[in-house]
């Protein structure tokens, strides 16, 4: 609940309280112990007495500061404006008490002189130690914002993460940063339907994910896919980005780590990730790989190639196969623009490893006839390697064999043949049949052992 907002009523009890004697507390605050003045203004704040403001308003000229805004905190309790001038000179940039009491007397009052004072201090106000008393300061200023509801203070509201010390891990460990949004969030949609343009506006070229949040309170829904993707991005809601269509690829690719360059998207560095802490980082990857393929353009084809073949030191080992699953998946339903890139990525002379050859070769078993023909064509290719490569172990078995300068292609083999198998099965018939009256005798004995092997499977 806000500091601004009214207070539930304490339930009655049977035994009432005795009555607080006012006129003791006015004249307790002449004592000469600050500490005893300070509780008896406090007293009388909560009280809300207007007996006691004639005193309070005396002691606003005290030479003690803490006195001095405590007093025009408490009168500004009993609504009585006249301690304005002294809760607003009092604000500046340090987070001490003086300046806690002289934000929440001027929510109070609803001041609306204090909308851009406040304002600053929301973007401004550095915090040095990092204790949740001060940190909590933020709060105050929002909620002062929201009890005064200004439209003239949605432009800092919408820039409140620009206080660099908002952004500190101290903050963040300490959970306000949650806090302080949603205290933002309140503070926007005080101000009402009228400020909706410029929430939409930040929404739709900051991506802002806290306009957002306000609009949703307001009701508001995006009209076009151009809202509603920039009300994904703000999300991160990679899904919902991907079934826009072909205007969420530019942004998508750009969230990727990718640029344009002479005309064509791709990664420049060439490898993904950036640490990935605790294997987050894998995970929006798939999500963005799985909202391109969603997408079916044609731009993202070299970008996902890249992530398919990359070392993706970046990322932790674990994600490696659920990033290459997710980019063959978009390839595959990107469909007929991949398979030239990927029959280039498979005839590469290199090897590109386990999880990359399969993906690829499985993506291309899954392409129709297009990708079939390109298998087939690395199928005849690398079929004396294989043929070679299985004498050697016929005559030196249990070996590794990696000086075997057919490893290479035999392995490219082996991700076709279990590709054909598993993945495309009887559509690969036709083919298959074709080539048992290839030339090559290693052709025609892998072709015949391949359409055994998937009968076999129909059968079981």
């Amino acid at each position: 609940m806000g500091i601004f907002k009214q207070r539930p009523k304490a339930p009655k009890v049977a035994e009432e309280k005795a009555p607080v004697d006012v006129d003791r507390l006015v004249k307790t605050l002449r004592s000469e112990n600050t500490s005893t003045r300070q509780d008896a203004i406090l007293a009388l704040a909560e009280l809300g007495d207007q007996r006691a403001a004639p005193a309070l308003l005396e002691l606003t000229a005290d030479d003690t500061d803490a006195l001095r805004v405590m007093a025009a905190y408490a009168l500004a309790r009993l609504g009585d404006s006249r301690a304005i001038p002294v809760l607003l000179s009092t604000l500046d940039h340090r987070p001490d008490m003086d300046t806690h009491w002289a934000v929440r007397g001027l929510g109070h009052l609803r001041c609306s002189d204090a909308v851009m004072p406040l304002a600053r201090l929301l973007n401004e106000l550095a915090i040095v130690s990092g204790t949740t008393i001060q940190v909590n300061f933020w709060l105050d200023v929002v909620e002062a914002l929201q009890a005064i509801g200004d439209p003239r203070a949605v432009d800092a509201l919408l820039d409140w993460r620009a206080n660099p010390s908002i952004n500190t891990q101290a903050v963040y460990r300490l959970g306000v940063t949650e806090k302080l949004e949603a205290a933002v969030v309140d503070a926007l949609a005080v101000c009402g339907r009228q400020v909706v343009p410029t929430l939409v506006s930040s929404a739709l070229e900051k991506h802002n994910s806290t306009a957002f949040l306000a609009l949703e309170k307001l009701d508001w829904a995006p009209q076009s896919d151009e809202e509603r993707l920039a009300r994904a991005l703000a999300r991160d809601d990679w899904v919902a980005a991907g079934e826009v269509g072909a205007i969420a690829v530019e942004p998508l690719l750009l969230n990727l780590g990718c640029e344009l360059v002479v005309g064509r998207w791709m990664n420049r560095s060439g490898d993904f990730g950036n640490g990935d802490a605790n294997g987050q980082e894998s995970e929006e990857i798939v999500a963005i790989a799985d909202a391109l393929g969603a997408t079916g353009d044609a731009r993202a084809v070299e970008p996902l190639v890249q992530l398919l073949s990359a070392e993706l030191k970046g990322l932790w080992n674990s994600g490696h196969a659920s990033v290459r699953r997710a980019a063959a998946g978009a390839l595959r339903r990107i469909g007929e623009p991949a398979v030239q890139p990927l029959a280039a990525l498979i005839g590469a002379p290199r090897y590109w490893g386990d999880e990359c050859e399969q993906e690829a070769t499985r993506c291309l078993a899954m392409s129709g006839p297009a990708g079939l023909e390109v298998l087939g064509q690395n199928l005849r290719k690398h079929s004396e390697a294989h043929r070679r490569h299985v004498q050697l172990d016929r005559s030196e078995p249990g070996q590794s064999h990696y000086g075997d300068p057919d490893i290479t292609g035999y392995r490219k083999w082996e991700a076709i043949q279990k590709a054909l198998v598993v993945r495309a099965g009887t559509d690969a018939l036709p083919m298959l049949r074709a080539m048992l009256d290839d030339e090559n005798e290693s052709v025609r004995t892998d072709a015949e052992d391949l359409i055994a092997e998937m009968a076999k499977r129909e059968t079981t």
